[in-house]
């Protein structure tokens, strides 16, 4: 379907990315046009509807939990009747958090929330591009200059 609707040069290929700005975060100029159909006819893949629930609970909640199998499920699952919070102050891995100024699934604020859990942040840097999306870190037309080059930088420091 993503191919077909949301074919470069398509009428319809507007609203499909509209779709999607209002769920990642708009940015029209970054966006490749002639892979996007390519990108929607996968997308989400990776993602079962059990991943896509457990991202809601946690969003919905405000906490960084394990899945929420409900009180008899929990009991099952973890032998406790709630689900098992994240401890983020026990990773030990050297980490950096590259984040978009425009990215509303992982929005600033929650990116530094996360940072002040984490003990061994080494980088901590916004990608320089005020409108950088959450597509954009993987379908940026320029997403090698904006983030993977510092990527690869830090990677080949460490």
């Amino acid at each position: 379907m993503g191919r077909s609707l949301c074919a470069n040069k398509a009428i319809t290929q507007a609203f499909c990315a509209s779709l999607m700005f209002l769920i990642f975060g708009s940015d029209p100029v970054l966006l490749n046009t002639t892979a996007f159909p390519e990108i929607l006819s996968y997308f989400p893949a990776g993602a079962s509807v059990q991943t896509l629930y457990h991202f809601y609970q946690n969003f919905v909640t405000h906490k960084f939990q394990s899945y929420d199998y409900k009180y008899v499920g929990n009991y099952k699952q973890y032998k406790q009747v709630t689900p098992i919070m994240y401890d983020l102050n026990k990773t030990v891995v050297p980490l950096c958090l590259f984040y978009g100024n425009n990215d509303l699934l992982a929005p600033k604020a929650n990116v530094f929330e996360t940072y002040r859990h984490l003990p061994n942040v080494i980088l901590l840097k916004e990608v320089p591009y005020k409108f950088f999306n959450h597509m954009d870190f993987l379908w940026a037309t320029n997403a090698k200059a904006l983030l993977y080059n510092n990527v690869i930088q830090v990677i080949n420091k460490y």
